[in-house]
């Protein structure tokens, strides 16, 4: 067959290299690799859950308004300010449908959530890369400058993936007024905001005064479900209204809805996991610092370990993931602080105990590395 004989897509979605990725049976192993949860719920989670599943889960199509409901009380704002989405990314796509067309320039964070980029690309947007410097800071003053005449689209993940920082309160607030002065539509990704006690903003409390203020969450990373693909968008009414015209009518699935109502109206699930990640974190830390290893401090669930040589990080990547341990080995694209590191989720306290073990067996069989 040639490559004539079949529809050929639109060249900008032709040009678009995407990994196939569908999964890769990793329920045998530690899940470090996604930044998901990487332990079970108890089965009080799942008795409470399965009490308020029947037949319609399946046969009926789902009915939204109660976790509509749930979430204007619990953010305090009314439910035309919430659009629920399936999952994060699905709510970027929505914001891009809306606002993006061929040569908007888009600003955003390098690196940052890999869908950003792609989204960009499949819009034919002008992206405006907003980049780190070697400390992992961003230049806010000369952000500002550019959104004098440069930016039409301002997002930035807030903490932000890969590097795992995060722009201050008081930049942020720079960032609101000056998107508004200007015109510019901003949204803010806060999928890890959870994680993090350095950003104190309630978004809520902007989103009515600001029209061009957009934030984005998800239930996959401090709730724990990302396997349900559940997410929303905050804003102003009128922007709900309007990304509401390119959301399919039924996307968020009947057992979606369910978890999120149960981790939403009994708070413990939720608190629990966030505990159990910070605490598990400072265990890594508290390790790491005493043994001497170079680490890249993190406001989210996952954490770079940094090696420095090549062949090393090769051979501790390989060990790992041959005890069962699903990490990722950092490389190209990525700010110099990034280069050269192990990203690993953090998972239980129990899981992170028994992950030092292992990189510590590991470390110990390389005597070429000095730590």
């Amino acid at each position: 067959m040639n490559n004539n004989s079949y529809p050929r897509p639109n060249t900008n979605i032709d040009n678009l290299n995407r990994e196939f990725d569908i999964g890769n049976d990793r329920l045998d192993f530690y899940r470090f690799d996604k930044n998901e949860r990487t332990y079970n719920f108890s089965q009080s989670f799942f008795s409470k859950l399965f009490k308020e599943i029947g037949t319609e889960s399946i046969t009926m199509y789902p009915d939204q308004k109660p976790l509509y409901d749930i979430l204007s009380s619990k953010l305090k704002i009314n439910a035309t300010n919430i659009l629920l989405t399936p999952g994060a990314d699905a709510g970027i796509k929505y914001f891009f449908d809306t606002y993006v067309t061929k040569g908007t320039k888009v600003a955003y964070l390098w690196p940052t959530y890999a869908m950003i980029d792609v989204y960009s690309q499949m819009y034919e947007a002008q992206p405006v890369k907003i980049s780190f410097d070697t400390d992992l800071n961003i230049n806010i003053e000369d952000l500002l400058n550019k959104l004098n005449n440069e930016i039409d689209i301002l997002i930035i993940a807030n903490p932000n993936q890969p590097s795992g920082t995060i722009i201050d309160d008081k930049d942020l607030l720079k960032l609101f007024d000056k998107c508004q002065q200007k015109q510019i539509p901003f949204l803010i990704d806060q999928t890890y905001h959870d994680f993090t006690d350095a950003n104190k903003i309630e978004i809520e409390k902007h989103i009515i005064d600001n029209p061009f203020l957009f934030a984005v969450r998800s239930f996959s990373k401090s709730y724990g479900i990302a396997g349900a693909r559940l997410g929303y968008i905050v804003s102003n009414e009128c922007n709900i209204k309007n990304l509401y015209k390119v959301k399919p009518l039924s996307d968020i699935n009947y057992f979606s809805l369910k978890c999120a109502e149960l981790l939403l109206t009994d708070k413990t699930f939720f608190k629990e996991h966030v505990r159990e990640v910070l605490d598990s974190k400072k265990i890594l830390e508290q390790y790491l610092i005493k043994n001497n290893i170079d680490f890249v401090p993190s406001h989210t669930n996952f954490m770079h370990i940094k090696i420095d040589d090549e062949k090393a990080l090769t051979d501790i990547y390989n060990k790992l993931v041959g005890k069962s341990f699903l990490v990722r080995k950092t490389g190209d694209n990525l700010p110099a602080t990034l280069v050269g590191c192990i990203r690993l989720t953090i998972g239980s306290v129990d899981q992170t105990k028994k992950f030092i073990s292992e990189f510590d067996a590991i470390k110990n069989t390389l005597t070429e590395l000095n730590f």
